[in-house]
């Protein structure tokens, strides 16, 4: 979403994890995209490096089970080609 800005990201290469820290502002998602768009843009998009298999969500450096309520995030998730063309 708009104004958000990307804090920190830490690949933990013997996980195959990678972790992203966003602003709060990712959390505000437009109403025309559902958060599963915002989430799975994100995770395909970093999961096409060999060294990701995963990613972990963080907003202002906390822990988070979903962004607005749409997508369960309490566990790292995997790339859903699915959901994003």
């Amino acid at each position: 979403p708009a104004g958000t800005d990307l804090l920190d990201i830490n690949v933990k290469a013997d996980e195959k994890l990678c972790i992203v820290d966003f602003s709060k502002e990712i959390a505000t998602i437009d109403s025309g995209i559902s958060e599963d768009v915002t989430v799975y843009a994100i995770a395909n998009t970093l999961c096409q490096f060999d060294t990701v298999d995963a990613v972990e969500f963080r907003v202002e450096g906390m822990s988070v089970t979903t962004l607005d309520g749409g997508s369960d995030l309490s566990r790292a998730v995997s790339a859903n080609a699915a959901l994003v063309k």
